[in-house]
């Protein structure tokens, strides 16, 4: 399977479906940025994880956000709004960060954004 795609997570399962949405005119809109320096994500995301399972109200309020901003994506895709895509789903994410932090980052704007580009995974804001 390649291309966009929808990957809907269900306990014990998960539904994957090709998106009909023009590749080329979503590649043209795309910015993927590279900070140049390399990392390793696996504590950072289980902290997050982890947070989320002990009922972090910040993780939980997070997680149910970016649950809330990425729904509608697949239709919107679909439909060629790729100009309501970037505006509802980083802008909301972006701003949700901005308030609880009281600043936004280039970082958690890249962060967030990439919760659109791979399926809605999340790797979590720096508290």
């Amino acid at each position: 399977m390649g291309g966009a795609l929808e990957i809907v997570h269900r306990p014990g399962d998960e539904g994957v479906r090709r998106l009909d949405t023009d590749l080329d005119r979503l590649g043209a809109a795309l910015i993927v940025a590279y900070s140049g320096q390399s990392h390793l994500s696996a504590a950072t995301n289980w902290q997050v994880i982890r947070r989320r399972l002990e009922g972090d109200a910040e993780t939980v309020e997070r997680f149910a956000r970016i649950a809330r901003v990425t729904a509608g994506m697949p239709a919107a895709l679909e439909a060629g709004e790729l100009a309501e895509v970037g505006e509802h789903g980083v802008g909301q994410l972006t701003s949700t960060a901005a308030r609880s932090s009281g600043r936004s980052t280039q970082s958690e704007t890249i962060s967030t954004s990439s919760c659109f580009s791979s399926g809605g995974a999340a790797d979590g804001s720096r508290r």
